[in-house]
C-alpha cells in the first residue's frame, strides 16, 4: 500500500467517525430535548392533581372527600 493510499484510508475512516459522532450527538440531543419536554409535562400534571385533590392532614378520605369523623363533627355542629 502506497503512503497515499494510506493516507486516504485514514482520512475516509476519520471522515466516517466524525460524520457518527455528529449523528449520535444530535439523536442525543433530540433525547434530552424529549425527556425535558416529558418532565415538564408530568410537573403539570403533578401540579393539577394536587390543586384538585389538597391534602389536609390524614390521608383517608371517604368517597365524599371528607376525613374519617368529619360527619360526626358536622352533625354535631348541626344540632347547636
Amino acid at each position: 500500500m502506497t503512503k497515499h493510499v494510506k493516507e486516504r484510508t485514514l482520512e475516509e475512516k476519520m471522515e466516517l467517525l466524525m460524520k457518527t459522532h455528529e449523528e449520535q450527538s444530535e439523536r442525543m440531543h433530540k433525547q434530552d430535548e424529549l425527556m425535558r419536554k416529558q418532565n415538564e409535562q408530568m410537573q403539570l400534571i403533578i401540579q393539577h392533581i394536587q390543586m384538585n385533590n389538597p391534602i389536609s392532614g390524614s390521608s383517608d378520605l371517604t368517597t365524599r372527600g371528607h376525613h374519617k369523623g368529619d360527619h360526626i363533627r358536622d352533625d354535631i355542629s348541626k344540632e347547636d
